[in-house]
């Protein structure tokens, strides 16, 4: 897909192709990326034809996360002049998983904890100072462990300095 200007930018055509099986919906809702980054309130809606097939078109000059607007669905990572074939698998309770067309690093990102840290430490039901300080360096932990992961990986020159930029 060629790159074109657009007010002195470089941007780029993402196809998402794909296919809906399970509880098919009519409609697929998805967001629509703010400064990469996927927020559920700005979103955009394709139609699904009979056989569960949809296809979406995005501009973007970097790489951008992308949310299907199902229960706890995990972002997919969508970069620029790149066309992506998705099985997106929804259940009768309305998540998602993604089959056909994903990458390693799509894989690990999606693996990953999704909820902000602080539900984490408020949910262990003490007072104990002491057990949200323990919860708190665990998750740091967790985040390090993360973080090495992606650097990993981007070391290893599975994803572009955009991507790892981006995650």
């Amino acid at each position: 897909f060629p790159s074109h200007d657009r007010g002195g930018n470089r941007y780029g055509k993402a196809v998402i192709s794909g296919q809906v099986v399970g509880n098919v919906p009519q409609w697929l809702q998805f967001t629509m990326p703010v400064n990469g980054v996927a927020y559920e309130g700005f979103f955009e809606t394709v139609e699904i034809d009979s056989l569960g097939r949809f296809t979406i078109l995005l501009e973007t000059e970097k790489p951008v996360l992308v949310k299907f607007m199902f229960r706890d669905s995990p972002s997919f990572i969508v970069e620029p002049n790149i066309q992506y074939d998705l099985i997106l698998n929804v259940s009768l309770n309305h998540t998602v998983t993604f089959g056909g067309d994903i990458s390693e690093i799509r894989q690990f990102y999606n693996s990953l904890i999704h909820s902000h840290p602080r539900s984490c430490i408020f949910t262990i039901g003490t007072q104990n100072v002491a057990e949200y300080v323990a919860k708190g360096k665990e998750l740091d932990t967790m985040l390090q462990q993360e973080l090495d992961m992606f650097e990993e990986i981007f070391q290893n020159g599975k994803i572009s300095r955009d991507v790892y930029s981006l995650l």
